[in-house]
């Protein structure tokens, strides 16, 4: 699986989760831990108005992205960082 298509899905879990009109984008990075071992580094990113994000909510994203890497056979462990679009840069995350 490519790091676009894992990308859209995890795209879709965000807004699944979180909600279409709170999500504005989301990114994947493969990296490497402290360890030496591979993870991958998961960014949402949510609108200006988007509500906080609750730790249930979180923890959703969290384990529902890391059950569909495990299931494409990806051991990766994900992270997730939420981040938000400032309203001065809100034009180019539509």
């Amino acid at each position: 699986m490519t790091e676009d298509e894992i990308q859209r899905e995890v795209l879709r879990i965000a807004v699944s989760e979180i909600g279409k009109k709170n999500v504005a984008s989301a990114s994947v990075k493969p990296d490497v831990d402290f360890d030496g071992r591979e993870v991958l580094e998961i960014t949402a990113v949510l609108k200006p108005d988007a509500p906080r994000v609750s730790g249930d909510t979180y923890l959703s994203v969290l384990l529902k992205a890391r059950d569909f890497l495990y299931g494409q056979g990806d051991e990766r462990r994900p992270s997730l960082s939420l981040d938000r679009v400032h309203r001065a840069n809100a034009s180019t995350a539509k």
